[in-house]
């Protein structure tokens, strides 16, 4: 059976939405972080593998209480055109308001992209009861990914120990000392030294009793 037919694990921990499940949905959407490269299986080499990390209000959806609105939080997307539209929103607080549809092909398959309902008073006052509801709600913070470690963007942090010690090296393995081996003169020479020790002096040989 062919690999392809298989997606690979989603890294969204939580509500996973799905840009080829939410077509035609309105959508909220806030940009909260850009990961450079985080490579999957279809990664080819020397290509980046970019993420852009997005909360969305789903309004085509309802939330746990059944209200309008469903809210996934740091919900990764990798489709180009996406990515390229919402890199340079990361950090603002105000969202786009769009639905999700699909652009002209040009190869493969049609790229997912966001189109604005701005300009539609129905879908902005949707979006604005959402709003009125949730006063309290404010975007991820960038570099929160999930309680995982957090993303630095193009310059990645570096842990302590390698601030300390940059250039680290290897620990070299060292066998324990071998005793010499004995040759069987020398071996001869002991054991005689030792039967002689063990031999009665001859009285003329004693030593003073001082």
């Amino acid at each position: 059976m062919a690999s392809d037919q298989f997606d690979e694990p989603d890294e969204t921990i939580g509500i996973r939405l799905n840009p080829r499940d939410i077509i035609g949905h309105l959508v909220m959407v806030w940009a909260t972080d850009y990961i450079p490269h985080s490579p999957t299986r279809h990664t080819k080499p020397g290509k980046p593998s970019d993420v852009i990390v997005v909360d969305v209000v789903d309004l085509d959806q309802v939330d746990e209480l059944g209200q309008p609105g469903l809210l996934a939080r740091q919900v990764w997307w990798r489709q180009v055109k996406l990515i390229m539209a919402l890199k340079g929103r990361i950090g603002k607080p105000t969202p786009i308001l769009a639905k999700m549809g699909q652009g002209k092909a040009t190869q493969g398959l049609p790229p997912f992209e966001l189109f604005s309902m701005t300009s539609d008073a129905g879908c902005v006052q949707r979006a604005n009861a959402w709003l009125t509801a949730h006063p309290d709600f404010t975007p991820s913070a960038r570099g929160e990914q999930n309680g995982e470690q957090p993303h630095w963007g193009d310059q990645e942090e570096q842990p302590a120990w390698s601030k300390a010690n940059p250039n680290p090296q290897p620990e070299v393995y060292s066998p324990p000392a071998v005793a010499p081996q004995e040759t069987m003169l020398e071996r001869m020479a002991r054991q005689a030294a030792q039967g002689a020790s063990r031999l009665p002096t001859r009285p003329d040989q004693q030593t003073a009793p001082f």
